[in-house]
């Protein structure tokens, strides 16, 4: 498994789901 390639689907992964946080506030 390529690191570089967890790391950065990893990253946009925390990336959507700060934008959704800062979208639908809970």
């Amino acid at each position: 498994m390529d690191s570089t390639k967890d790391q950065s689907y990893f990253l946009s992964g925390l990336n959507q789901f700060q934008l959704s946080k800062s979208l639908f506030p809970i």
